[in-house]
């Protein structure tokens, strides 16, 4: 049977019929990348996965090719989780869904918007977006301090023009983090944020969500159609199995960040855990099985559940 592409694009028309055959009785796991990154952030775990028998994907963002970056401007979360799970609607399974960064916060509306897409959810480097909050932040003026590229990125063509001529890129990698990124890796990012389309679209991700996300549910929800279709998403519980991962070494969403907001994650069912590495921790040289591990351990529970459940349905053993 023809397994599924290794990369989808979010315009999911690209992709129709990337994972309409597989295999229904194999485990299907989805990457989501963040910012400034790009699909083949996770070379490294694809070929994990596939090594264990898994059909996997990591899907290209919204704006981040010249041909996904959407005319009418719409960079939101919501229009990014769309964009998710229509490529996921052209396979009748559920998945298990990887988001990293930006990633991470799309893969939290998506699970709730079609929560029988998907079997799980697993986020790394941005925590519990309900609690992502101006209050979160000035109770944590460190990670506040931290987060200053969010605000410069609210500015106009400064931003383009750093990514751009200054290498704000590189600069955003190794500050995030203290290993030694491969020229390969960093390339890779460099070269999907060349063009203006995509690095505008990018850098829009921050433009049209920061203030909804910071302003909270009470006062985001009014900056707009798709931040109060935003808020009425997180209004709802985790409909999935949810496990968030951080960087014990990340300078960009501090480990002490997610310790400050997942209390919330946890009443929800969530699990929670610091791990090695930094912002990157799924692409660090040499650290990069440690995700796929905590993954593939968090997937085997599930089937461990799933299979127990068939057996004795009352839980009972």
């Amino acid at each position: 049977k023809r397994k599924p592409k290794p990369h989808a694009d979010a315009d999911a028309d690209a992709d129709a019929d990337a994972d309409a055959d597989a295999d229904a009785d194999t485990d299907a796991i989805v990457f989501l990348h963040g910012f400034p990154d790009d699909y083949r952030s996770f070379d490294h775990q694809l070929v994990y996965f596939r090594k264990r028998e898994f059909d996997v994907a990591s899907i290209a963002m919204r704006g981040y090719s010249p041909k996904s970056v959407p005319t009418d401007g719409d960079m939101s979360l919501v229009a990014a989780a769309l964009d998710v799970i229509a490529v996921l609607n052209h396979t009748s399974r559920g998945v298990h869904l990887v988001g990293h960064d930006w990633g991470s916060a799309v893969a939290q509306v998506a699970v709730r918007l079609a929560p029988s897409r998907f079997k799980s959810l697993t986020i790394a480097a941005v925590p519990d977006l309900t609690h992502m909050n101006l209050q979160m932040a000035l109770e944590n003026p460190r990670q506040l301090v931290n987060s200053w590229y969010m605000f410069f990125f609210q500015l106009p063509i400064l931003p383009e023009l750093w990514l751009e001529r200054a290498d704000g890129i590189t600069w955003l990698w190794n500050s995030w983090g203290e290993a030694p990124y491969s020229r390969h890796r960093l390339e890779s990012a460099r070269a999907t944020l060349a063009e203006p389309g995509p690095r505008s679209a990018a850098l829009g991700m921050y433009r049209q969500n920061l203030f909804p996300l910071l302003l909270g549910p009470v006062v985001g929800r009014f900056m707009g159609a798709r931040a109060q279709e935003l808020w009425d998403a997180l209004a709802e519980p985790l409909p999935v199995p949810a496990m968030s991962l951080a960087g014990a070494d990340d300078s960009c969403i501090l480990a002490s960040t997610f310790d400050a907001v997942m209390g919330e994650w946890f009443e929800r069912g969530g699990t929670s855990g610091v791990i090695s590495g930094g912002h990157f921790l799924h692409a660090e040289p040499g650290n990069e099985n440690v995700l796929s591990g905590h993954v593939m351990s968090f997937v085997k529970s599930l089937r461990y559940k799933a299979a127990w459940a068939q057996i004795s349905p009352s839980g009972d053993i």
